[in-house]
């Protein structure tokens, strides 16, 4: 729970909710006539499951720990959105253990600020999946050309994994890492090292790209000076400029630079 105060003196707004399934907001002086009539059943509801501001995982139930080693994939397969505020005497059969260490509050004058969406009906197929987990590996129409050839939703393996072939993916998987090693040993065996293939794209002044990172050369380590680069594709550019070390030498790779656009 948050209080959003006006500054720092004054309690204006008071957020709360569940992580996992809201949020919401109401004015200081609803949050506060809600806890004169409802504070004592809180503190109540939260001392039957927080013993000890010290507790750890390592002190959880031998019996809820027992429950989880026993769990199956069918204990998946189906998920009650409506919680019990009761405490159950015993862990039903095949479930899985669910906290109640927070005690849910419904204030009055409150605004719904977010709540989470359902899931989809082929949920309990997919382990409960959310719509954003089981949509990460999919391609939408025209994406393909803003990918990275190395991203990973281009592998053939993840393609027929998103279409259900689970042995066409395995035998894809398998493939693709035989190539790798082939590719590898042949490359060590002839001593050629590898290197971007980013020449035709952009141009760059003594400087080799990774994906995230610029690899700058021994002149630019060593001299002080800018450096443009400019993609062709685009015509973006961005211009870098590298500082002078220090008498320690620690700030040698400190550099400060700025992307332009088109013009």
């Amino acid at each position: 729970r948050i209080g959003a105060r006006k500054r720092w003196k004054e309690k204006q707004f008071f957020l709360y909710g569940k992580w996992t399934e809201f949020l919401k907001c109401t004015d200081n002086n609803s949050y506060e006539e809600y806890m004169k009539g409802n504070g004592s059943k809180q503190q109540t509801t939260n001392s039957k499951y927080q013993k000890s501001p010290n507790d750890s995982p390592s002190h959880a139930s031998k019996k809820v720990l027992q429950k989880l080693g026993s769990l199956k994939l069918s204990s998946f397969k189906s998920m009650s959105v409506a919680e019990s505020m009761d405490e159950p005497s015993e862990i039903p059969e095949n479930s899985v253990p669910r906290s109640e260490s927070t005690y849910s509050i419904d204030i009055p004058n409150s605004t719904l600020i977010w709540k989470v969406n359902p899931r989809p009906p082929q949920s309990s197929d997919y382990y409960q999946f959310t719509e954003f987990a089981m949509s990460l590996n999919e391609i939408e129409r025209d994406m393909q050309k803003n990918l990275c050839p190395t991203d990973s939703r281009l592998r053939p393996d993840i393609r027929k994994l998103e279409q259900g072939d689970i042995d066409g993916a395995a035998i894809e998987k398998n493939r693709l890492e035989e190539k790798q090693r082939s590719a590898n040993k042949s490359m060590k065996s002839k001593k050629v090292e590898w290197k971007p293939r980013l020449k035709d794209s952009y141009t760059w002044s003594n400087v080799q790209c990774c994906v995230h990172n610029l690899i700058v050369g021994k002149l630019w380590m060593e001299q002080v000076g800018i450096m443009e680069i400019c993609s062709h594709a685009s015509g973006h550019r961005a211009q870098l400029t590298f500082k002078q070390a220090g008498s320690n030498g620690k700030d040698l790779h400190r550099v400060e630079g700025f992307i332009f656009d088109k013009q």
